[in-house]
């Protein structure tokens, strides 16, 4: 069976410290040592002055992150087209040198291409040695 506990005006309900005749709740010292560590958690929160304090110190923390943001953001921006010029300038660069090799070979195979005229060709007569003269008889020389 449960029990229900009336507290309206007037009634006369049995509390946890007993029963009261004037519908009041009767001391209760449990409760006391409750209230009292209730007040001392109370008096350790902040206050409104601290919480305004709080929030004066994030709106000034917000501007300064959305100053650094936006220098941020530009400093992106002006590396991006940094970026984009050296790519441009590569790009252009390559499309240059790929074009001037493509006329160095075209104009090297045009060269090798055409005929030559053969040029006519070159003897070179070189004179025979004379015929050695006839060999002389050679005696030895006589002994003494």
């Amino acid at each position: 069976m449960v029990k229900v506990l009336d507290i309206r005006k007037g009634s006369k309900g049995n509390y946890a410290g007993g029963s009261s005749n004037s519908g009041d709740p009767p001391h209760n010292e449990d409760m006391e040592h409750r209230v009292n560590k209730l007040e001392e958690t109370v008096a350790g929160l902040p206050t409104k002055a601290d919480l305004a304090e709080l929030r004066a110190g994030f709106a000034e923390l917000r501007a300064d992150v959305k100053t650094g943001i936006s220098g941020l953001q530009a400093e992106m921006h002006k590396n991006s087209i940094d970026v984009y010029r050296w790519m441009l300038g590569t790009v252009v660069g390559l499309f240059l040198g790929f074009g001037g090799l493509f006329l160095a070979m075209s104009n090297g195979l045009k060269q090798s291409a055409a005929p030559t005229p053969q040029a006519s060709p070159v003897f070179i007569t070189v004179p025979t040695p004379p015929a050695p003269a006839a060999a002389l008889p050679v005696t030895p020389p006589a002994s003494r």
